[in-house]
């Protein structure tokens, strides 16, 4: 029998018992840290300390909290190398911001991204199915554009009780679910060989990423942010 596909609603509401989010105080230095990754490589302890106004020991403190630590993978050396979706490395999902080459970890992220950034962006991807080109260019605030306009997004459907304690195990038990496909029928028939995932259109996908940004880093719908102006 086939799982019911929930709204999108409902499928944050899921979500939002398994993701770890950001404590107020929290916030801005992670905005600090996605902002510095933006620039395109990988940030160490010196950088981020800059970006903070604080030292390289107290940056490399911050980068051990539980909660922050949850959403980082980082190089031998410490340095920051992907953070809350957002990677240096080379990803299926490409997402220019200005002149800077990135990658994200899974479809979603190239969505809410923007928002935090306060920058556009262009996003490619491919098509698991069937290999066509999915482009986007998205705004803080919007889909600007989107080839093809039937693009939509899998997502799998995430145990209320799963604990995504590891940016490693976020990687490995959410993001590799979650792709662009060209269209609503390619989309399903990669799900038929990927039970327990679903589709939803790149507008709901969307609105699942402003709730991951208000709740996480406090930034409302009008663009405006929660108890941390930046």
């Amino acid at each position: 029998m086939r799982e019911t596909v929930p709204t999108g609603e409902e499928y944050w509401a899921r979500t939002a018992k398994a993701i770890p989010d950001f404590p107020l105080e929290e916030r801005r230095m992670a905005i600090a840290l996605l902002r510095e990754l933006a620039k395109g490589k990988p940030v160490g302890f010196e950088q981020l300390g800059s970006a903070l106004g604080v030292t390289p020991a107290a940056a490399q403190a911050y980068l051990e909290l539980p909660t922050v630590a949850s959403f980082a993978l980082r190089d031998r050396e410490g340095s920051v190398t992907a953070f809350s979706g957002l990677s240096t490395v080379r990803t299926r999902h490409s997402f220019q911001v200005g002149d800077v080459q990135l990658w994200t970890w899974c479809a979603t992220d190239t969505l809410f991204l923007p928002a935090l950034l306060e920058q556009r962006a262009h996003v490619r991807s491919t098509d698991l199915e069937n290999g066509a080109e999915v482009r986007l260019t998205v705004s803080p605030r919007s889909i600007e554009k989107a080839e093809p306009n039937g693009a939509v997004v899998s997502f799998p459907q995430l145990d209320a009780d799963a604990v995504l304690a590891s940016a490693s195990n976020i990687v490995k038990t959410f993001c590799h679910f979650i792709f662009f496909f060209a269209s609503r029928e390619s989309g399903e028939r990669w799900g038929e060989k990927h039970p327990g995932t679903f589709l939803l259109s790149l507008h709901e996908a969307m609105a699942w990423g402003a709730r991951f940004n208000a709740r996480n880093f406090g930034l409302r719908g009008n663009g405006t942010w929660e108890g941390q102006p930046l």
